[in-house]
């Protein structure tokens, strides 16, 4: 159905160890939500609103919606919006950790745009390491979460990128990171 292509989409781009950043520009509500939802970082343009009006036409917000919706705002703002079908200016959003960050309309992409290529100067393996270890640990007890946390470090620890940020540190630079 058109659902589990969706759920599965957004599953799949929640789960790429690359970041992903949304940039919301205007109105968000249904499939629109769910897709900013799905991605790791979300700017929110001053003229953003967002929404979950699902229930006036009998529906809810499915393919994650309700389940990320709670991880990242809790339990009782996540009930409150998807009951009341309200919706955020960019700023209540960004209030709430719905979004990252408000900017002026006018600086959202280039805002964006900067937030990526700041996120191309990290080491793309503990990105991706830490982007899985912060999925997982939403949905993990804490001991399992600092176990996880512990296999990746020794993952990191091994890598020819980890060597490279240690001799910048100690030279003074910026590191140059290659992905190995």
């Amino acid at each position: 159905s058109q659902l589990r292509q969706i759920t599965r989409f957004y599953d799949d781009l929640e789960a790429l160890e690359k970041p992903v950043i949304a940039a919301l520009n205007g109105p968000a509500t249904g499939a629109g939500i769910g897709l900013a939802l799905a991605c790791d970082l979300r700017i929110a343009s001053e003229n953003a609103k967002l929404g979950f009006r699902e229930h006036f036409i009998g529906l809810i917000s499915a393919a994650g919606g309700c389940s990320r919706l709670v991880r990242l705002v809790g339990l009782g703002k996540a009930k409150e919006l998807m009951f009341t079908g309200d919706m955020l200016d960019a700023q209540q959003a960004t209030a709430i950790g719905l979004t990252n960050r408000t900017v002026p309309h006018d600086q959202l992409m280039p805002e964006v745009h900067a937030l990526a290529k700041k996120l191309m100067t990290r080491a793309p393996q503990a990105i991706g390491l830490a982007k899985k270890v912060l999925n997982l640990a939403t949905n993990t007890d804490l001991h399992s979460s600092v176990v996880l946390e512990s296999m990746a470090q020794s993952i990191l620890v091994k890598t020819e990128d980890h060597k490279e940020g240690v001799e910048a540190f100690l030279e003074k630079r910026k590191p140059g990171f290659r992905g190995r």
